[in-house]
């Protein structure tokens, strides 16, 4: 509901109570401060827009989507809480606004404000995190305020957390700060705390790309890493990455390293895999190079690779191109599935290919998939090119 200019607040508008709270908590989380001091204004007459003062919805609404100027406003024109004493203010609530917080404690508003510490650490908001240790004793700080501070890179919060509490942190400070590429943290947390890391430092940090933490973390640290590093990196396609484990680390890889790289369109990842490594692939290789449309990649598998494919690699498939490779170089053929997807999907030349090739596996509810996906051309075909099929569900 608007709130126009020249539009006044009636007798009967103010004493649907129920109305006006609605219509000033769509203000309050819609509109904002203007629009709610235009209806404040125009609505003058009784208590609060004609809205009992302890209902409360505007201004819990107001404190817990974070608009301040418009929670102080109302709690200037009389507004109260409703249902509780106080509220259970979420961090995300307060922005980072440090004026926010103390006033929501001045005004006896957020009497539980539990996790701010850890919260801001986990944003980086030194001098919330500052004022929450010295006003705020109830909030206990806990393991977690420095282990989210390091994963979010912010070293000067990780610095004054390990000199002001005594909880320190847990090996997960090292893990997520390796994962995230945060390297002077890691050097620190290395230098200045006894928790470590974890094989997840280096697998984490290889799955992102972070080439320096990965070197460095082999160079200085002993947990090593698992073959998730080398099939996280496999997966990227970050084969600088994968060459140096291979070289460095124990961990090796396994044959899901492979089958993902190609699945991703990392050719060269591939094949310095198949020369250098010993797992090798399973047939989801040629299945997720076949579904990504990589048919250079489903080319040098079938020259090189012994693996194959299953009937899946044209089952699920877009590409016409692939179909036709795969059906004129493969003898996996297909399933109903192949099918089944052209219909869900509205491939129509994949419906004649496979028709015209005699390798379609007609299934029922290939019909049911056209007509609930609104493929009515396609449901059309079916039942013309397949005469003696039954289209009821309830049909044997």
């Amino acid at each position: 509901m608007d709130v126009k200019d020249n539009v006044e607040c009636d007798t009967s508008m103010r004493d649907d109570r129920g109305g006006m709270e609605r219509l000033l908590r769509h203000e309050v989380l819609d509109r904002g401060l203007s629009s709610v001091d235009k209806l404040q204004r125009r609505c003058a007459h009784g208590s609060a827009l004609g809205v009992s003062a302890s209902s409360g919805g505007a201004l819990n609404d107001a404190i817990m989507s974070g608009r301040f100027a418009v929670a102080k406003y109302l709690v200037n024109n009389g507004y109260q809480l409703g249902r509780t004493a106080n509220l259970v203010v979420p961090y995300y609530a307060v922005r980072g606004n440090l004026a926010m917080i103390k006033w929501l404690r001045t005004e006896q508003l957020a009497e539980e404000a539990t996790q701010w510490l850890a919260d801001a650490a986990s944003a980086g908001h030194l001098d919330i995190v500052k004022w929450v240790h010295e006003n705020n004793p109830e909030d206990a700080c806990t393991t977690y305020a420095m282990d989210s501070a390091a994963s979010g890179g912010h070293l000067e919060v990780v610095k004054w957390l390990h000199e002001n509490q005594s909880e320190g942190c847990t090996a997960c400070a090292m893990d997520n700060a390796a994962a995230n590429g945060h390297l002077e943290i890691v050097k620190w947390l290395h230098a200045n705390r006894a928790e470590g890391c974890s094989t997840n430092a280096i697998d984490e940090a290889a799955r992102n790309g972070h080439f320096d933490v990965v070197k460095w973390l082999h160079a200085n640290r002993s947990e090593g890493c698992t073959t998730w590093a080398m099939d996280y990196a496999a997966l990227a396609g970050r084969l600088e990455i994968v060459t140096f484990l291979h070289s460095n680390q124990a961990g090796g890889c396994t044959r899901w390293a492979m089958d993902n790289a190609a699945g991703r369109g990392h050719l060269e990842v591939v094949k310095w895999l198949h020369a250098n490594r010993t797992e090798g692939c399973t047939q989801e290789v040629m299945n997720k190079a076949a579904d990504s449309g990589r048919l250079d990649i489903v080319k040098w598998l079938h020259e090189n690779r012994t693996e194959g494919c299953s009937t899946a690699a044209m089952g699920e498939i877009d590409s016409l191109e692939i179909l036709q490779w795969l059906h004129e170089n493969r003898s996996e053929g297909c399933t109903e599935v192949a099918m089944e997807t052209a219909v869900a999907d509205g491939k129509f030349e994949k419906l004649l290919f496979l028709k015209q090739t005699g390798i379609a596996r007609y299934a029922r509810d290939a019909v049911f998939r056209g007509a609930e996906n609104d493929q009515f051309e396609i449901f059309q075909w079916l039942r013309a090119n397949y005469p003696d099929l039954t289209f009821s569900k309830t049909a044997n």
